[in-house]
């Protein structure tokens, strides 16, 4: 079995996909309306920890350019 790599904000593992099959599957066919808004709320709330590190990066990045821009 391959390892776990990866978690949810909550702790959960995600199940690494093993068949290339399965793998271009998810990556390239396309999917209906339904499927891709129910995958975006999944991605919401079960978000990993590198979405949460992009999220405070920018955040921090932002309030960074805010502080440059006020001091000029």
């Amino acid at each position: 079995m391959a390892p776990m790599m990866s978690w949810t904000r909550n702790g959960v593992n995600v199940p690494p996909i093993t068949s290339s099959s399965d793998l271009f599957r998810e990556l390239f066919v396309a999917h209906d309306a339904d499927a891709r808004r129910r995958t975006g709320r999944g991605y919401d709330v079960n978000g990993s920890i590198l979405d949460a590190v992009r999220e405070q990066t920018i955040r921090e990045q932002l309030a960074k350019h805010r502080d440059l821009a006020t001091c000029n």
